[in-house]
């Protein structure tokens, strides 16, 4: 082995070394080096997608390189990667998967960056034209994996998105970044990534498709208190954030039905400002999709004993109504033969043109007052305020209006 590996030949000059030498950090543990030590003894060894991380790391920890002998394991090894493992779709989701217990080495080591790199370039092919993911199957035994209960995608056909249930296993740091990759190269559509998203947020987030589940496992967690239920608390927090971070700018890429589930979710895990924010700003610019259940947001503060966080949902209406009168809006602007610009609503006249958009938003506001006018813990100012964000060129009639104000009366009327 001195002859192929330069550590032990540092270590086997030292002065005052005894017969035994003890390797205790060595990367992939004794399996890792049992396989180099075989190397060395010319035994052949098999490399596969779920040892081949490993063993290249403990190559390297080794310095198992060229200069100390042609054809030595680390050379073999990359050559290994770039030939078989890199070429195939199952082989780097593996690989990549391994990758974790490996810190710092796989990264400094670039296997990482070429896992995501190999990834990125698969899932961003015309699926008519990627390569066959059955290649190399030979090279492994599943059965005896630990990761044999990985779903792993083998036939794709033809559709954009037959990568997205397999990146959607990675852990939330790895996922981002082969997203980030894959966003940069410009050829996914916003679409495909914002479904991706969602995908990952209902796999990894417990009942966010079920709003009561996961407010009841994280109200779990913190009555419970214990370091175990605060950490899996945390990691949530950290997941949605991430996921909201690496939401595609364009308006319509997700839908605001999920923005709200993320929205109730990041109000129960208690997220940075800054990411409620952006989510409020982008349900506000989609708001005429959103329906009837999906504004219904659990209070969480305890200086108010109202059922629902309608000071939330007033937040996302002062965002739609800017959204609506900024110039940016191509609803609020026309141009006149001539190319120039006059604004669509005449502010100082009752009259102006409506779009089905503010009639939506009109009437399911006017809804939500009706259903959170029942609860007799709402405070008038609170109930004024909403309903008075509303502009009253969107309200053609206002018999909704009515019927909420009516059931706000009347709930107080019995309640005495």
């Amino acid at each position: 082995m001195l002859t192929k590996c330069g550590y032990l030949q540092s270590l086997a000059t030292q002065k005052n070394i005894n017969n035994e030498i003890s390797i205790e950090d060595i990367p992939g543990g004794y399996k890792s080096f049992e396989l180099c030590a075989k190397f060395c003894y010319g035994i052949v060894i098999t490399l596969h997608a779920f040892n081949v991380m490993a063993v290249r790391c403990a190559s390297e920890y080794l310095q198992m390189t060229e200069s100390l002998e042609k054809g030595n394991l680390g050379y073999k090894i990359e050559m290994f990667l770039n030939s078989i493992v890199f070429q195939s779709w199952k082989d780097c989701m593996i690989s990549l998967q391994c990758t974790k217990s490996l810190q710092p080495w796989a990264e400094d080591l670039n296997l990482v960056n070429a896992c995501i790199n190999s990834i990125t370039f698969k899932a961003c092919m015309d699926p008519s034209i990627s390569p066959s993911n059955k290649a190399n199957d030979s090279l492994f035994d599943d059965s005896t994996s630990p990761w044999n209960d990985m779903q792993v995608i083998e036939n794709h056909g033809d559709s954009e998105d037959w990568w997205m249930e397999d990146v959607c296993e990675l852990d939330i740091d790895l996922f981002q970044r082969v997203l980030l990759a894959i966003k940069s190269t410009g050829r996914m559509t916003p679409e495909l990534v914002g479904k991706s998203l969602r995908i990952y947020a209902y796999r990894w987030l417990p009942g966010l498709s079920r709003n009561q589940n996961l407010m009841e496992t994280i109200q779990r967690g913190i009555q419970g208190g214990c370091d175990d239920s605060l950490e899996t608390l945390t990691k949530y927090k950290l997941l949605l954030e991430t996921i909201v971070g690496l939401l595609p700018s364009e308006k319509g890429s997700t839908s605001c039905s999920f923005l709200l589930k993320l929205l109730k979710a990041a109000n129960l895990l208690l997220v940075t400002p800054s990411t409620k924010m952006e989510l409020v700003r982008r349900i506000g610019m989609q708001l005429e999709e959103a329906s009837l259940n999906d504004l219904f947001i659990p209070s969480l503060s305890y200086a108010s004993d109202s059922l629902y966080d309608v000071e939330l949902v007033q937040c996302i209406v002062e965002h739609y109504v800017m959204h609506l009168n900024s110039p940016l809006n191509p609803y609020n602007r026309r141009m006149t033969p001539s190319g120039e610009h006059f604004d669509l609503f005449d502010k100082g006249s009752s009259k102006c043109v409506m779009h089905g958009s503010e009639l939506r938003v009109a009437k399911l506001i006017d809804q939500y007052l009706a259903e959170i006018a029942r609860d007799s813990n709402l405070a008038l100012e609170t109930f004024i305020a909403l309903a008075e964000l509303i502009p009253d060129s969107a309200r053609p009639m206002h018999d909704d209006l009515y019927g909420a104000i009516d059931i706000y009366l009347k709930v107080r009327q019995y309640s005495r």
